[in-house]
């Protein structure tokens, strides 16, 4: 029998985890996704079935530290999504240890910035439903992993570790993902265990990790996914950078891989249009830690010149810490971090930008692009450019601006929280992969997703595909 104040501690928990942020609805506007959809039975009964974790289990063997990611010899010719290395791990996140979930560590060959080998690491969390409900289905999770320092990756902190990152608030979906008996792959865009600093924002690395770890899952001894089963990509923020990356070369890059659509809420479409925007803002820290990332992606990029003597303290700190410190510094003038002008006037800053920006292909499946209108970080104006950028290939894109200002705080904090972490996207997944089952690739053309006001539908749920402007 289940210890009913265990029982309620947990769940309260994860309740916490689930929706990090959420508050009491403060208006009687409906929220786009439900609170009886988010914490459905097997949401719930993953942490009934789950315990505490002893205060032994608090403190996992940090990636620097533990052999599993110690980097393996990797030829510069090994196929891109061979499975190096994997282990089964008891997934848990903060405190609570779950139930009806299995979850394996892996380490892969992806791709580098020169065509050769570079190893990755990542996670992959299997329902014990999973396929239970009809087909088989697998999503590459990108979460907001901005991350500059090793450790810092979902690899780690779904076994317990640094539970405390900012990455944190993108963990709604995946619950609801898993509750649908879907598995779910995260990356940590390199080799969360490799000492020094990490690239990040840089989707030429990113999006192939995206990819093969799709390939790389399929290949660990002990875990229940074939090959060549139906999957979609999901990413946020930094995560989002990877995940639409991985959209527009999936049909290159992976042509095995049947990829049925893909999330992607609230990226940087253009490093140059994300610092003039955000530079010296709420989210000042990004825009530093994004230069960051660039610069220790491409070698020629002098970086030690860019910095101003409070510039180089600045990164010192950054290239040592995961995110969370990034978002302590509000405000920060890009000129008292950058000498002689913004990285983006510097022309080898300004040439990777360029080679960065998103658009550069057309996905070949369905595409949904969710991005917050009045937010701070990101430019509105990009994503509405990608979108077209899209549809002008032949793209099927579905645009739904998330509703997360203050004003939709103080209206509704229920949907503006559920929004801003991405969860409304699941429904839109859910309808992607069924849709995909019958052959439907898609309408080309752009459509907006509009309010269900008439009864037919619970008010404010929303209904993709309605609206559209182009076929």
């Amino acid at each position: 029998m289940r210890n009913p104040g265990r029982a309620t501690g947990i769940l309260a928990l994860a309740l916490a985890v689930s929706v990090a942020g959420t508050g009491v609805p403060a208006a009687t506007a409906a929220p786009t996704v439900l609170p009886h959809e988010i914490f459905s039975p097997p949401v719930v009964d993953s942490v009934l079935d789950g315990r505490l974790a002893t205060p032994e289990e608090w403190f996992p063997t940090p990636p620097q530290e533990d052999p599993f990611y110690a980097d393996p010899e990797v030829g510069p010719d090994m196929p891109a999504g061979t499975l190096l290395r994997s282990r089964r791990v008891q997934p848990q996140n903060v405190l609570i240890r779950f139930g009806g979930l299995d979850a394996w560590q892996v380490l892969y060959a992806s791709t580098g910035l020169d065509g050769g080998s570079r190893v990755v690491s990542g996670i992959v969390l299997v329902p014990h439903a999973f396929g239970e409900h009809g087909e088989k289905r697998v999503v590459s999770y990108l979460e907001a992993n901005d991350n500059l320092a090793p450790g810092c990756g979902p690899s780690y902190r779904w076994v317990g570790g640094n539970t405390a990152d900012l990455a944190q608030v993108s963990l709604g979906p995946i619950p609801q993902m898993l509750a649908r008996g879907w598995a779910v792959a995260m990356t940590d865009f390199g080799n969360n265990g490799a000492p020094g600093v990490h690239p990040f924002s840089v989707g030429a690395l990113s999006g192939p990790a995206a990819l093969d770890i799709l390939r790389a899952i399929e290949q660990v001894p002990d875990a229940p996914i074939e090959p060549d089963l139906p999957a979609a990509i999901f990413g946020l923020a930094g995560g989002g950078v990877a995940g639409t990356t991985a959209a527009e070369m999936a049909g290159s890059y992976a042509p095995e891989r049947r990829i049925v659509g893909s999330v992607l809420q609230g990226m940087v479409v253009d490093s140059t249009s994300f610092e003039h925007f955000a530079g010296g803002e709420l989210a000042a820290g990004f825009v530093v830690a994004n230069a960051l990332g660039y610069a220790a992606a491409y070698p020629e990029i002098d970086l030690d010149s860019r910095l101003t003597p409070l510039g180089r303290q600045v990164a010192d700190v950054f290239h040592t810490s995961c995110q969370l410190v990034y978002g302590l510094t509000p405000g920060l003038p890009l000129q008292a971090v950058f000498a002689g002008g913004l990285p983006s006037d510097d022309p080898a800053f300004r040439r990777r930008y360029d080679e960065g920006r998103l658009g550069k292909q057309t996905p070949n499946a369905p595409v949904y692009l969710s991005s917050c209108p009045t937010d701070c970080l990101v430019p509105y104006s990009d994503v509405l450019w990608l979108a077209d950028r899209y549809a002008e290939g032949g793209a099927s894109v579905t645009i739904d601006p998330t509703e997360c200002g203050f004003q939709d705080f103080v209206r509704d904090a229920w949907r503006a929280s559920t929004e801003l972490v991405g969860i409304q996207g699941v429904p839109w997944l859910e309808q992607r992969f069924d849709a995909a089952a019958w052959g439907d690739a898609g309408v080309p053309g752009i459509h907006r997703v509009i309010e269900q006001t008439d009864g037919g539908a619970a008010a404010g749920s929303r209904a993709a595909g309605v609206g559209s402007e182009g076929s």
